[in-house]
């Protein structure tokens, strides 16, 4: 059995190294979720205390992965309102120095349901090169991701 401070593998005294975390101070308060105080901050980009209390019953509060300000493509949340057609969602990073490196490790992707997914890479705004891809059969688990960094590239 883990320690309690090392759920994930990490301890929770370690730094996070994660550049959402650089967000901290832009985000703003909850636009649409009624049911907690309008002082917690988070949505897309959001802080654990935002996402687990925005809904109860689905576990969030197990979300031991993330520290900081991540980010949360929340289909769920969009298919409880009355749109229609496809949830469709893109998340592009900021650009990662990887001067002098040979790879790059890549965060994981949780999965909940029927979704599918494309995680994509592009160095010094090159063609994007397709890591992996997620069908909608897909079961939740934690990836971890290492791409190639091609010599002499600066960003990706």
């Amino acid at each position: 059995m883990p320690k309690p401070s090392h759920l994930d593998g990490k301890s929770i005294f370690t730094a996070s190294t994660d550049p959402f975390d650089a967000t901290w101070s832009s985000l703003a308060s909850r636009q649409d979720e009624t049911g907690i105080p309008a002082s917690t901050l988070g949505w897309t980009l959001t802080d654990d205390e935002f996402w687990t209390a925005t809904q109860t019953g689905q576990n969030r509060e197990n979300n031991v992965r993330a520290r900081g300000v991540f980010a949360v493509a929340e289909s769920d949340e969009w298919a409880d309102k009355t749109y229609f057609g496809t949830y469709n969602t893109t998340l592009i990073s900021p650009n990662v120095p990887v001067g002098g490196r040979t790879t790059l490790p890549i965060s994981h992707y949780l999965l909940e349901g029927h979704q599918r997914a494309t995680v994509l890479v592009s160095y010094d705004g090159g063609a994007d090169q397709q890591l992996l891809q997620y069908s909608a059969d897909a079961k939740s688990r934690v990836v971890d991701l290492t791409a190639a960094v091609p010599s002499g590239a600066q960003n990706a």
